[in-house]
């Protein structure tokens, strides 16, 4: 039986070490040590690896970037698990600075108080109970390895416990779809992670992204391509790659890095059962730890999760924003002129008609600057795109440019190709 592109994708993902044997852990290196952690493994079980410490100086930045205070008071003295357990793998190099913000987090804002572990035990259904929230930090293989702490976690989420996960969160126990439906999505295609996106702010007046002020930014990190159940019926999607300003060409590829829909999530929240679960895909390499916005974020997600910061985790579809403002700038194009604008505007097309009911928004947008006094270039533009997408609506329209001699070609050729659908 063939394997799915995804299917080979999450394949890939499980063994992640082979593609960064740099990130493999140093037994010399201890990792930072928290404040509260579980007890030492049992006989019998293997130690953990242990990883980089964070330096003086490293910590000093992590400090610096933490939020002043709680987004939100806590309704009760709040407890979370930060578990960064990892199987058949080394494990990121971001993890140690990943717990340490959460646990100074904590510390200093009084959201929540940490505990860090990366014992099986940990998740055991006796154990998990006594928390509000899970933090999964860069969690990679079968860590939900037992029926019963399965079962259990099952119970925790659909009873109101909350779910934290970063970047390799979306490979832990890939062959358990379970835990896919929980976090909303599995896989981890992905190129080199020094890959430089132009990050979009979904939802600028949201909470959880409040940090960002709604501008696009940069971001260098291993970007991952996420792969079913992932769908925006499902989730609230805060940050998503933009690939019209980021070359999707960068380095090598592991797994399936350009998807049919161009959509690209970066980070949402979703509501499960009575629980509450935000994801970002960000966090492979630790200099995220010590960025201001995303311990913003973190923070902000973090109490989104234990249930203390009101936000709506309402799925929507992709914003038309972006289309919007590319077909505002074609209204004024013309031949001749700088042709970015209709590369642009082609991008935005290809986007919005993704699904039925944005093709039938963007054609009927469209229509309506076909019977602007727009100039020629743009409605030749617009004709081009209909042949595409365009549907029986669209005909009307376009009969009654064939009696102009200006615009019958290009009605012609967009009614040539609706008929050829």
């Amino acid at each position: 039986m063939k394997l799915t592109a995804w299917a080979l994708a999450m394949a890939a993902a499980a063994t992640l070490a082979e593609f960064h044997p740099y990130e493999q852990a140093s037994a010399a290196s201890p990792q930072v040590q928290p404040a509260q952690t579980q007890p030492p493994a049992a006989a019998g079980q293997q130690e953990p690896r242990r990883r980089r410490e964070v330096s003086a100086e490293e910590r000093a930045k992590i400090e610096a970037a933490l939020p002043a205070k709680a987004l939100a008071a806590p309704k009760r003295p709040r407890k979370l698990l930060v578990f960064d357990r990892q199987v058949n793998y080394g494990g990121h190099a971001s993890i140690p600075y990943a717990n340490l913000a959460m646990q100074l987090m904590g510390e200093k804002t009084g959201a929540f108080t940490a505990t860090l572990s990366s014992e099986p035990g940990a998740l055991a259904p006796a154990n998990l109970q006594q928390y509000d929230a899970v933090y999964l930090n860069n969690t990679v293989g079968d860590i939900f390895d037992t029926p019963e702490i399965r079962a259990g976690f099952v119970a925790f989420v659909a009873n109101g416990g909350g779910v934290v996960g970063n970047h390799g969160t979306s490979v832990a126990s890939p062959k358990w779809t379970e835990f896919g439906d929980i976090l909303g999505a599995a896989g981890a295609s992905h190129r080199e992670p020094n890959e430089k996106a132009t990050i979009n702010v979904e939802d600028p007046t949201h909470p959880i992204t409040r940090a960002f002020d709604g501008k696009p930014f940069e971001q260098v990190d291993e970007h991952y391509r996420l792969g079913p159940p992932y769908s925006r019926d499902k989730v609230r999607v805060l940050l998503s790659l933009d690939p019209n300003a980021t070359d999707m060409m960068q380095g090598r590829c592991f797994g399936q890095c350009l998807r049919d829909d161009n959509d690209y999530p970066v980070a949402w929240i979703r509501q499960h059962g009575k629980g509450r679960v935000f994801y970002t895909t960000l966090g492979h390499n630790p200099d995220l730890f010590w960025d201001p916005r995303m311990l913003a974020m973190f923070l902000a997600g973090t109490q989104y999760a234990l249930g203390d910061l009101e936000a709506d985790a309402t799925p929507r579809p992709r914003g038309t924003s972006r289309f919007d403002m590319a077909l505002a700038a074609m209204t004024t194009y013309d031949f001749g002129q700088d042709p970015a604008h209709v590369r642009r505007f082609e991008r935005e097309v290809t986007l919005a008609a993704a699904t039925k009911e944005g093709a039938a928004d963007a054609e009927q947008k469209m229509l309506k600057v076909l019977q602007s006094q727009a100039p020629l270039g743009a409605k030749d533009a617009i004709c081009r795109q209909l042949a595409i997408i365009g549907s029986s609506r669209s005909e009307p329209f376009l009969k009654a440019m064939l009696k102009n001699k200006n615009t019958e070609a290009m009605a012609r050729y967009a009614l040539h190709g609706l008929q050829a659908k």
